[in-house]
């Protein structure tokens, strides 16, 4: 037994049974032992006998006992301590932003705080991907559907230097040199139908000078399928380049060229014009020609439907150096026994004629590189 103990007891003792406590107190022997010390409690205050025989004849009731526990409680809740808030809870507090949690493979835009009254936008690699994503195709559809003036001359862009990229030729001098990609097609083309032309006129090409169509077809040594009257620049607003004209297309574009053959053709050879701009309706650049939705009432043609009078539309191909954007349409002066073409065109406010020969039509017609829409 332990000092405090001893001293404990002793207290009890004078407090119950009214002994005096000795003066000094008495030393016991106290045998030492290896053994780990009891964990000691404070012992409750005694109590004086008279309390402890009342409580013992009066019976707690249970109202006492239900109030003597909830007082218990609230002082055991006091002694708790509260717990620390956290650094998010503390700024939520304060009144900033705190980052939200997003849906697994997302992160959201979220604005980093620099200085006082100013915010900067970050954003995830994912979403600016989508972001540009989303502007090239509202672009795409906008550029579809305006106006043609709105572009000028855009859509003619690759025709100024189309006579340097592909092979000229000059029914009475020198050819120019053959691009890579007609030198692909020449080998792609059938050796019976190269056999029965001469050697310029194997492949496709841009034909220098103003020529009448009898000189072309004689040089070409093909029988003729369909023609019209002859070929020449008849375009009545010759001389002009950019700017809207009277038919809603741009001066001196292929565009607006075909437009004034279509009225030609319907024996409207002045204004007011019977066919404008409302051919298109779909976007009116060269190669949206080539849509379903324009041209109402055409129908789509192949080399064996084909006949003077109707259009071929590049749409966006860059076939034969034409525009990858805006594409190209071209008006069918001829069409020779093997389906081969002689088209007659404007770009960059310039006349000129191409000789599109048939194994090459056949290639691009198959890979929806030309598309060729026959008159009603």
């Amino acid at each position: 037994m332990t000092r405090r103990e001893l001293r404990l007891r002793r207290e009890r003792e004078a407090a119950v049974g009214g002994a005096t406590a000795p003066s000094r107190p008495v030393r016991d022997t106290v045998s030492v032992s290896t053994q780990p010390l009891p964990v000691l409690r404070p012992m409750p205050a005694p109590v004086p006998e008279a309390e402890a025989s009342a409580a013992r004849a009066e019976p707690e009731s249970p109202a006492a006992h239900s109030s003597a526990a909830a007082a218990a409680a609230a002082a055991a809740a006091a002694a708790t301590p509260s717990p620390v808030p956290s650094r998010r809870a503390l700024r939520a507090a304060q009144g900033r932003r705190t980052r939200q949690t997003a849906p697994a493979g997302h992160r959201p835009v979220r604005p980093v705080s620099r200085s006082a009254g100013s915010q900067v936008l970050w954003m995830s690699r994912g979403t600016w991907r989508r972001s540009l994503t989303t502007l090239g195709v509202v672009s795409a559809f906008l550029l579809a559907n305006m106006s043609p003036g709105t572009f000028a001359s855009a859509d003619e862009i690759s025709q100024a230097g189309r006579s340097s990229q592909l092979q000229t030729v000059s029914l009475t001098g020198t050819d120019t040199a053959q691009s890579a990609s007609l030198q692909r097609a020449e080998a792609t083309a059938s050796a019976a139908s190269s056999a029965r032309l001469s050697g310029k006129f194997a492949k496709s090409a841009i034909i220098s000078g103003t020529p009448s169509l009898s000189q072309v077809l004689s040089a070409i040594g093909l029988p003729v399928r369909s023609q019209v009257a002859s070929i020449q620049n008849d375009y009545p607003y010759a001389g002009r380049y950019g700017g809207n004209s009277p038919f809603g297309y741009v001066y001196g574009n292929c565009t607006d060229f075909v437009a004034w053959r279509i009225n030609r053709d319907a024996g409207v050879t002045s204004a007011p014009w019977r066919f404008k701009h409302d051919l298109t309706p779909a976007g009116g650049n060269g190669g949206q020609w080539s849509y379903s939705q324009n041209l109402s009432g055409w129908g789509f043609g192949t080399l064996d439907t084909v006949r003077a009078g109707d259009i071929v539309s590049f749409p966006m191909s860059g076939l034969m150096g034409t525009s990858r954007v805006y594409g190209h349409v071209a008006y069918v002066a001829a069409v020779l026994s093997d389906g081969s073409l002689i088209t007659e065109n404007y770009g960059g406010g310039n006349y000129f004629v191409e000789y599109l020969a048939a194994s090459d039509l056949s290639q691009w017609l198959s890979s929806r590189g030309i598309v060729i829409r026959t008159q009603p």
